[in-house]
């Protein structure tokens, strides 16, 4: 169950013990919070937020070259995982089986074309 780049993600097992009413289905995140084009006007607007935005609170490192996506999926964008892994196991629906936290985030990275008399 994926997190934010700013969040744990876990990895969890469904329980066949859970209700019929579940349909055999479970969360598969946690969902946005803000919409992409209202985090541009949110986060990024200064250096030492972008700079914040490069790094998550693990230490891990966010590799992005797109500013603007940078800041639609900045880790306030998505609404906490933390909620939805206690539902999920308070309704008897999954078992949270191991966490991770994450090193490494690519989101974009720009690519160099060759120029069309180089491709042959």
């Amino acid at each position: 169950m994926p997190g934010s780049r700013g969040a744990l993600s876990y990895l969890v097992a469904p329980l066949a013990s859970a209700p019929k009413e579940a349909l055999w289905s479970i969360a598969h995140g946690a969902g946005r919070k803000f919409d992409r084009s209202s985090m541009i006007g949110r986060v990024g607007a200064t250096r030492s937020d972008r700079e914040r935005l490069a790094r998550n609170p693990f230490g891990g490192r966010v590799i992005c070259e797109d500013r603007a996506l940078l800041a639609e999926e900045a880790p306030e964008a998505y609404k906490p995982i933390v909620g939805v892994i206690a539902d999920l196991e308070a309704f008897g629906l999954a078992r949270v089986v191991a966490s991770f936290r994450p090193l490494v985030t690519v989101k974009k990275i720009a690519v160099q074309r060759p120029r069309r008399e180089d491709r042959r």
